[in-house]
């Protein structure tokens, strides 16, 4: 379909006669009792006129401006989801940057969503999995306070438990 003009639409729309608007064959087509145009009483008009027409003509009147509407409201949805595939193919290319011996294949809306959660869900199975070591260790660790702390080392065992505890924290920044 050819680009559609709609302002040029619209302007002509609003330009004639408001709505909405009535017609019959052998009379005329009116809006607010006042006649749009005549169709004549039948000797003076074509004999192809004939009722569905006028009521075509006549409904054109309401029918066009609600037409332009949806025509605009589409091309608006169109334009989101336009915005939504850009961004959608921005994280794809993104997503196979960042994993070249892996290919991954054009996914939609629905792909990426799945693809996020998993990324996120295995992200915070990782970050339960180092937590729960770090619990351990440091479970370890105060085991090992207790005892240095009723063994006759005491004091000399506690500073060297400290120091690697520090050492442990520097390593892993």
């Amino acid at each position: 379909m050819n680009d559609l003009d709609l302002d040029e639409i619209e302007r002509r729309a609003n330009a004639a006669t408001p709505g909405p608007w009535t017609g019959k064959v052998n009379s005329c087509v009116e809006a607010a009792d006042e006649a749009v145009f005549e169709t004549g009483c039948g000797c003076c008009t074509d004999s192809t006129l004939s009722e569905e027409n006028a009521t075509f003509i006549a409904a054109a009147r309401t029918d066009v401006p609600a037409l332009i509407a949806r025509v605009r409201e589409l091309e608006a949805e169109r334009d989101g989801y336009a915005r939504s595939h850009a961004i959608l193919r921005a994280i794809h290319g993104a997503l196979t940057d960042a994993l070249p011996s892996t290919p991954i294949p054009a996914l939609d809306s629905f792909d990426v969503v799945e693809m996020v959660r998993a990324a996120a869900r295995a992200m915070a199975e990782d970050e339960c999995a180092e937590m729960r070591a770090m619990l351990a260790d440091a479970h370890r660790e105060l085991a090992t306070i207790e005892a240095i702390t009723v063994s006759p080392s005491g004091v000399d065992g506690l500073i060297e438990l400290v120091n690697r505890i520090g050492q442990k924290l520097e390593s892993s920044k």
